[in-house]
């Protein structure tokens, strides 16, 4: 299936498609069902982790493809560090009050968060490698909070014919 709108996640079972995720400083999540044959590419960026896109992608592969969560392996991209992600506090309470997850004010830790999710959908963590570079420290990233850019960086997956 082909959609050319705008969206935060993608999920295929197809052999031959690649699931692309474009981001600066938000969270790019792999995600593959080794036992179902399926993938998901997730852009979890700070309105997404607020609404729990993870867990809602990780909803659909069970219902759509059958998946169970015990069995996805994750992967979780470069993504911005709470030390460098300052929001206002209208933001900021905004965000805690949804996640019902503790933070340090001005900053959010949106890695944290997406653990949790996961965990609650039933990820075992056992299944789930982060990548630590921070995508405002690390120059070889692209960081909108940095420099302002709109480059991007695009992490992709899928399943070979083969």
């Amino acid at each position: 299936p082909v959609n050319h709108g705008v969206v935060d996640a993608l999920i295929t079972d197809q052999k031959g498609f690649l699931l692309c995720v474009k981001y600066a400083d938000c969270i790019p999540l792999m995600v593959y069902d080794p036992v179902k044959g399926a993938v998901a590419g997730i852009h979890s960026g700070r309105t997404g982790t607020e609404k729990n896109i993870v867990n809602k992608t990780i909803e659909r592969l069970c219902k759509e493809i059958g998946s169970k969560s015990r069995d996805l392996k994750v992967a979780i991209g470069p993504s911005i560090c709470s030390d460098h992600y300052e929001v206002s506090e209208e933001i900021f309470r905004s965000f805690v009050k949804n996640v019902q997850i503790d933070q340090e004010y001005p900053f959010l830790d949106l890695i944290r968060v997406v653990l949790k999710q996961l965990s609650d959908s039933g990820v075992s963590s056992d299944n789930i490698v982060i990548y630590p570079q921070c995508t405002y420290e690390d120059e070889n990233y692209y960081s909108y909070r940095r420099d302002g850019t709109t480059k991007r960086q695009i992490s992709v997956i899928g399943l070979n014919n083969g």
